[in-house]
């Protein structure tokens, strides 16, 4: 049975079952979380933080592929956020895509030099490639 089976679609039912889902992400139930965050992206599919939310899950779940999709999309709606580009950078880099990933990290603290979480990765991998 899903969420958002045979119920109205209105906008607090969606509202609600996003909030659900990023809770359960965030709680670590990855299954849950993702199964809402399938039926939510056909009704919401230029939302760049369930793209982003999603592509993040994907890339905890070990299916990167997914996760780059996701993740692309979302900057592609939301390009200034920086908090995007450092998931994406990260993903890059578990891919050993490292030029990619430099330049991911690097927009990140680009568009937000204050972002902890973006000048610590962009600095790891830094120090990684030397």
């Amino acid at each position: 049975m899903t969420v958002l089976a045979d119920r109205n679609h209105d906008p607090d039912t969606i509202k609600n079952s996003f909030l659900r889902a990023l809770d359960l992400h965030d709680a670590g139930d990855l299954q849950s979380a993702a199964a809402i965050y399938r039926e939510l992206l056909p009704l919401l599919p230029t939302t760049g933080l369930l793209l982003n939310a999603y592509g993040t899950l994907l890339h905890q779940q070990d299916v990167n592929n997914g996760a780059l999709v996701y993740l692309r999309k979302s900057l592609l709606l939301e390009p200034f956020k920086s908090a995007y580009y450092n998931r994406l950078g990260a993903v890059l880099k578990t891919e050993k895509n490292m030029e990619d990933a430099y330049t991911a990290h690097a927009r990140a603290v680009l568009i937000d030099c204050d972002l902890y979480e973006a000048n610590f990765n962009l600095a790891g991998l830094l120090l990684e490639l030397n």
